[in-house]
């Protein structure tokens, strides 16, 4: 009997399944005396939709380009298991997806109530009504709604390829919970007021997946339940969700919350962005969970929440209270103004319950303010284990406490314990907070940079460099990160603990742990397997050695090919004192040497794998050094210790300051102050004038202006005058915006001749300025123009490149070489370096730090000197391949003649941005003839 009864279900769903029906609806050229059921006879109105019951199995298909206004879609039905009802679109997808528009005069732009195997995919939702006060509950609106109320398991409403915005609801001031059943889409189960009504409800396998949600109010995505008491001990009417996952969604400029979980078990927050949520509500972290059994949170981002007033919220990621077991792992939490993480549990007394087991793992936390980790009030046994904090000064918000332990009320943290965590500290000015916390463990944790006086104690920790690759290079995205992985001689390898209790799990990129040891921070390193040598094998020359300056040789090797890095030995065969040792650049300059002695060189090659399989010596290379005249020299600065004792002299006057910092810069306040002259320089190895050359560069972030003026000079000046407003060829810096002006922070090209005359020419594009703490390169250069007699210089202002250092895309400049100094007028100076205008009125402040201080007779650019420092090619490198050779020339014939213009200069090709491609072009580059860069 039971075998015939299945054999009977299961005919009548396949008999269920055949009499689905496809519904079609366009607004443009549908009806609703139509039969709807195909393309040819469509719908045309939402009432029609709303007033039908549908079957399982059933999809109902609206027209891509429609539109529907005002009104509110709730189609009517259930499906069964295998066979939901779907909505989705058809048509040409270039035409728009359907549009639903609510205009304020619907609460829900679409509903279900007590409604369950439902798939709502690929529409576009608004619900904006203009002028609304959003504190007033008669304006609450959502894109979607649904509701259950005393009906049991609720299942499968999945919701795909939604696109969500302009939904201006209420949204509460502060943390209030005003409004945060507004926004995007909001799935709430509800209760009868009378018990005996009630039926415990739930929702299972809830989905929302590929949405972009953006500018509604107050949250993106959230869920709520009147199932949600319990205690540490009793779960009362505790009734969670199952299987809800937000995954590969999108979700921007939310008043406040992206994201609120609540009252779930097992539910899943994957691949998803986070970014500028939380523009309205004070406290408010971008995305929290709440009351829930071991959420986990992964491989999302979050990031720039602005800034807000209370200390809480405007996190990226919040493990909320009442939590058990909550995870969040892979996670990237960058620029966000209140901190990376918060774990926290208020002290309710009725009933009272704490958070339970957080775990925090293989997350990056980069440059977020105030807090790198907070964990408050009664938070009991969290593990936080193989994370990165990383700050520096370069950001919009600054740091202050690293990790962050706090108490509410007489509750506070409890059994905390760091294990394998990097703390990569550049800002002297954080600390540590543990509070009135208790049984705090620190174990195997990196304390890196700067060490305030709180950093907490911890038997094997790690203070030397975790050797990252590139740390701080994070941009956004998740593929930013590779900054991150560790080198292959990093002290974090093999060097951690395993975690008590805990299982092992995958690092930051998928890869199993341990490998070997655990390692410290999210990347568990390992080398590939290798027995082979690295390409070419024998080593080879790409540019053999050559003269570079006075008793110097300079060389480059092949670039060796390898799945390991690798190493480069550079052997000076005539005196092997002057050999390189195993190094990493495959460029060497070797300095020191006797001018006209030839010495010979050969290179080999090895990688880094556990065999270190070498190459074969390349052939013998010989090249004899040059002796340089006295006026042949660089200069260059990098700050890694205080500057002063290399011979720098600092002459701060009187409210201008210049201050080494432990970060590795120097700390500039300067003023425009005609009594008081201050520089802060370096001698020359010989006094110039107006008939020299030289290149001199910075690297300088804009901090803060208290006055929108140029107040600090970056150049050479005479150390005989009296001011610093005669004699000076100089970078003038910064202007900051003021109401009414279009010229933004920029730097500008000036020349004060011994006289003090004044030349000067302002850098473009006006708009927009340089933002401040952004950090940028100058670049500037100065020579004699032997047929006019004047003296020319010019600017130009870069980026960054964030990952090597080098130089990045150009920003702003002079456009080309400007007059500075006129026709029969002189110019004398002997040092270099910073200071502040002298002439007119005092005005302060301008507030900048500067690093990577270049001034060159000899090279334009700072790698052909200083090779470890990432820079532009050399000049006539217009192929870029690290030299000058036939590929430049054959670039520059293509432009042979050609009119150009700033700040392209035909690709490049006019050399000397006089506006053509010429002789004059032609003769810088054969001046550069196989040089290196």
């Amino acid at each position: 009997m039971s075998y015939l009864k299945s054999i009977l279900i299961s005919i009548l769903v396949v008999v269920s399944c055949s009499q689905a029906t496809v519904y079609y609806v366009d607004s443009k050229t549908g009806s609703d005396v139509n039969t709807g059921t195909s393309p040819d006879q469509p719908w045309y109105s939402l009432f029609k939709i709303n007033n039908t019951t549908f079957a399982p199995g059933d999809k109902i298909l609206f027209k891509c380009g429609s539109q529907w206004n005002n009104n509110q879609l709730w189609p009517k039905g259930s499906g069964t298991s295998g066979n939901p009802i779907i909505i989705d679109m058809y048509g040409d997808i270039d035409d728009g997806l359907p549009q639903f528009n609510g205009n304020g005069a619907v609460v829900d732009v679409i509903h279900l109530y007590n409604q369950q195997y439902w798939e709502i995919n690929n529409l576009e939702i608004t619900n904006y009504r203009e002028g609304d006060d959003q504190s007033d509950p008669a304006n609450k609106k959502r894109g979607i709604y649904v509701l259950a109320k005393d009906i049991g398991e609720v299942n499968h409403l999945h919701f795909k390829n939604l696109v969500i915005h302009h939904v201006n609801g209420l949204c509460g001031a502060g943390s209030t919970n005003t409004g945060k059943d507004n926004g995007g889409i909001y799935c709430e189960i509800t209760r009868d007021a009378a018990v005996a009504n009630r039926v415990k409800t739930w929702f299972k396998d809830l989905l929302f997946e590929n949405c972009h949600i953006y500018d509604v109010d107050r949250t993106g995505i959230a869920n709520d339940t009147a199932w949600w008491l319990r205690t540490p001990d009793d779960d009362m009417d505790w009734t969670p969700s199952h299987d809800v996952v937000v995954r590969n969604c999108t979700i921007e400029r939310c008043g406040v919350n992206a994201v609120i979980i609540r009252v779930t078990d097992n539910a899943l927050v994957e691949h998803c962005v986070f970014k500028d949520n939380c523009i309205k509500g004070e406290g408010n972290p971008q995305v929290f969970c709440y009351n829930t059994n071991n959420t986990v949170w992964q491989y999302c981002e979050a990031y720039q929440t602005p800034e807000q007033q209370t200390t809480m919220g405007a996190t990226g990621f919040d493990i909320d209270g009442r939590n058990k077991d909550a995870v969040i792992q892979y996670c990237y939490s960058h620029g966000n103004q209140r901190g990376g993480i918060v774990i926290y549990a208020a002290a309710w007394t009725s009933p009272d319950i704490a958070q339970y087991r957080t775990t925090l793992r293989y997350n990056i936390l980069q440059n977020n303010g105030l807090n790198g980790i907070r964990v408050y009030g009664g938070v009991k046994d969290a593990v936080i284990h193989n994370n990165i904090i990383y700050t520096d000064t370069q950001q919009y918000f600054p740091a202050d406490r690293l990790l962050y332990h706090v108490h509410i009320g007489d509750v506070a943290p409890d059994n905390t314990q760091y294990y394998n965590n990097v703390i990569y500290n550049l800002d002297p000015s954080t600390y540590y907070y543990m509070g009135n916390s208790t049984n705090n463990l620190f174990s195997h944790n990196v304390f890196y940079g700067s060490h305030p006086v709180t950093e907490p104690a911890d038997e094997y920790k790690i203070t030397s460099d975790p050797g990252y690759i590139a740390p701080g290079s994070g941009q956004t995205g998740m593929d930013t990160l590779e900054g991150y992985r560790l080198g292959w001689d990093s002290p974090c390898i093999d060097s951690g603990t395993q975690i008590p209790a805990a299982p092992y799990a995958d690092d930051f990129w998928g890869n199993e742990v341990p490998f070997g040891v655990i390692d410290r921070g999210v990347h568990e390193y390992r080398p590939q397997p290798d027995n082979l040598p690295p390409q070419p094998d024998p080593m080879g020359w790409s540019l053999p050695p050559q003269p570079a300056g006075s008793g110097a040789i300079a060389m480059r090797a092949s670039k060796a090919e390898d799945e390991n890095a690798v190493e480069y030995y550079f052997e000076n065969l005539t005196d092997p004192s002057h050999s390189s040792g195993w190094q990493r650049r495959n460029y060497y300059c070797d300095t020191g040497l006797e001018p006209g002695i030839e010495y010979e060189y050969r290179v080999k090659a090895r990688d880094l794998s556990p065999q270190t399989n070498e190459t074969g010596w390349s052939q013998p290379a010989a090249a004899t050094p040059e002796a340089l005249p006295d006026t042949a020299f660089s200069v260059f600065e990098r700050f890694d210790a205080d500057a002063e004792n290399n011979g720098w002299v600092n002459m701060s006057a009187g409210s201008t300051e210049f201050a080494y910092n432990s970060g590795r810069w120097l700390d500039t306040t300067i003023c425009r102050d005609s009594e008081n002259r201050a520089l802060y320089y370096v001698n020359l190895p010989a006094a110039l004038d107006e008939t020299c050359r030289f290149w001199w560069e910075m690297d300088i972030e804009m901090i803060s202006a208290s006055y929108p003026y140029q107040l600090g000079l970056f150049g050479v000046f005479n150390s005989a005058q009296p001011d610093n407003n005669h004699s000076v060829i100089a970078d003038r810096f910064f202007f900051d915006s003021y109401a009414g002006s279009t010229r933004g922070n920029r730097h500008d090209i000036f020349g004060y001749d011994d006289s003090g005359n004044q030349l000067y020419t302002v850098s473009e594009p006006y708009e927009p300025g340089i933002a401040y703490n952004k950090p940028v390169r100058v670049k500037c250069r100065y020579e004699y123009d032997s047929q006019s007699g004047e003296g020319k210089a010019s600017v130009d202002v870069y980026e960054i490149d964030p990952v090597d250092g080098g130089t990045g895309e150009w920003i702003m400049g002079s456009g080309g070489k400007q007059t500075v100094i006129a026709a029969q007028e002189s110019l004398s100076f002997d040092v270099f370096g910073i200071g502040n205008r002298t002439d007119g009125s005092k005005i302060c402040s301008n507030i900048s730090r500067i690093d990577n201080v270049y001034f060159s007779t000899l090279h334009e650019n700072v790698s052909e000197t200083y090779p470890s420092f990432g820079d532009f090619t050399i000049q006539g490198d217009l192929q870029p391949d690290d030299y000058v050779d036939y590929r430049d020339a054959a670039v520059m014939a293509g432009q042979w003649l050609q009119s150009c213009s700033g700040p392209d200069w035909c690709g490049g090709c006019d050399l000397n941005e006089s506006g053509n491609v010429d002789v004059a072009d032609l003769e810088i580059l054969v001046e550069n003839w196989l040089k290196i860069r």
